[in-house]
């Protein structure tokens, strides 16, 4: 079983699913408003240091950003550089842990607002396609909770 993984359409067909465990939401914070969400020059997912694959990163490709204006960097500095007004946006969860990014970040929590919020998605427990009636029984479980 892999825990916590993102129920998204591109995977569904990858894993059996048991679940979901809890909602996972994503939002792009930025200082000034650009408007609509192709028109970022630059992405940068944090907290999470996300991966190419990472289902944050998969929501922007489905909302139309180029993949080319995502930063893919396990650097989360990259708030702190002084061009960050201009072109530099960021891509971190909603609530406390999107708020404590940006005031770890930049000292205020409320440095950056919301602009845009994408839906949630469930996260669930993910297995092998090939994997027994384990998954049935962890489902089961998971609904006796």
């Amino acid at each position: 079983m892999i825990f916590a993984i993102a129920r998204i359409p591109a995977r569904e067909t990858s894993f059996r699913w048991a679940g979901p465990i809890y909602p996972y939401t994503t939002a792009v914070f930025s200082r000034p408003t650009v408007g609509s969400l192709s028109k970022y020059r630059r992405i940068s997912p944090v907290p999470d240091r996300a991966v190419s694959d990472d289902a944050a990163v998969q929501q922007l490709l489905d909302a139309g950003v180029n993949r080319s204006s995502i930063l893919l960097v396990p650097e989360e500095s990259v708030l702190n550089r002084p061009d960050r007004e201009r072109d530099d946006r960021s891509l971190g969860r909603l609530g406390g842990v999107g708020q404590g990014a940006c005031r770890e970040m930049t000292g205020n929590a409320y440095s950056f607002r919301v602009v845009h919020r994408f839906p949630s998605i469930p996260i669930n427990f993910g297995s092998a396609r090939c994997a027994g009636d384990h998954v049935q029984s962890f489902q089961q479980a998971l609904d006796a909770l």
